[in-house]
């Protein structure tokens, strides 16, 4: 990698992001413990939690990390590059890390864009592949999300607004810049354009050729069905994992209550404060009892954590030391 990509990934993944991570653990905490006031959580039940489903609920979820690393071998072999089993998962699990220390989680896809550019792909093509995984993820789950929020208005009227938000955002990114007319109108618009307006307009246009061509060279259709059934694996282990989650604390919990709140957290994940916080609580809460909300919010963050941050921190270390000797 250059050493301006290595300049741009220690801008990134920097000692910075472990300050902004103690900020969104002290933010989720203070957000919990409020949620666990106004709804009046029975702190017993959750002293009480099964241990056995906790255990099996943090390995499903730790499985899914898995999942992901193959389906990210998959886009990356797509564009004409291989990258180990291993390279893959580090990417994914430091890419949860930064994910989780920015709003909206924002930094997830260019951080694991960067580390990618590590192993020889263009930074270009790291965001797009990187981007194009997310797309999967978000619009499989957004457009169920979207019908059941439908089923529970009004309570879940922020519900309908996100994934309706998630769904059409993410559409437009992937499928406007394939549409030739848009990109022959952009270009007649570029030409005749001044100042700031051509400026704004070059970097639009870089942006959606950028795209374009990425996804021209993955050649979706030969990948469709591999990279589909790898997310559908992977959306059944989350539900497992959040229906053991819920059932060390709730006896009653079922399947589809699971697969409900799985679809609308991922769905409220995109509100921009610090992991999410406030709006995963409001997600999980249209079908879960409030322990199963703590529970699950608990689960999936020290996980995140416990598997990505001594990774990212390794990372940082060797980053440094390159840039010293640069």
């Amino acid at each position: 990698m250059s050493l301006n990509t290595s300049k741009e990934a220690h801008s990134i993944l920097s000692l910075s992001i472990l300050r902004k991570l103690v900020l969104v653990v002290i933010v989720v905490v203070i957000v919990l413990a409020i949620y666990m006031l106004i709804t009046n959580v029975d702190v017993y039940v959750l002293l009480s939690a099964d241990t056995k489903y906790i255990a099996l609920s943090v390995t499903l979820f730790a499985l899914v990390n898995v999942i992901d690393a193959f389906r990210l071998m998959v886009l990356v072999k797509s564009i004409g590059h291989r990258i180990k089993f291993i390279d893959a998962l580090r990417a994914r699990l430091m890419g949860n890390i930064v994910a989780l220390a920015t709003p909206s989680s924002i930094g997830g896809e260019p951080a694991r864009a960067l580390i990618l550019s590590f192993y020889g792909i263009s930074l270009m093509k790291s965001v797009i592949t990187t981007l194009f995984e997310d797309y999967w993820d978000i619009v499989l789950v957004n457009i169920p999300a979207l019908v059941l929020a439908l089923h529970k208005l009004p309570l879940s009227i922020v519900a309908v607004l996100t994934s309706t938000y998630n769904v059409v955002a993410w559409n437009i990114l992937f499928l406007a810049p394939r549409v030739k007319k848009l990109r022959k109108l952009l270009e007649s618009i570029h030409k005749a354009s001044k100042g700031f307006i051509r400026n704004a307009l070059t970097t639009i246009l870089s942006a959606v050729t950028s795209i374009n061509n990425v996804v021209t060279a993955v050649k979706p259709h030969r990948i469709i069905m591999s990279v589909l059934s790898l997310t559908l694996t992977k959306y059944f282990i989350l539900t497992l994992a959040f229906y053991y989650a819920s059932l060390s604390v709730n006896s009653k919990i079922t399947l589809y209550k699971a697969f409900q709140a799985l679809l609308f957290y991922n769905a409220m994940g995109v509100i921009p404060t610090p992991g999410a916080s406030g709006g995963l609580e409001y997600g999980l809460s249209l079908v879960l009892s409030p322990e199963e909300v703590v529970v699950i919010r608990l689960l999936v963050l020290s996980t995140m954590i416990f598997l990505g941050l001594p990774l990212l921190l390794v990372f940082i270390k060797s980053l440094s030391q390159k840039l010293e000797l640069s």
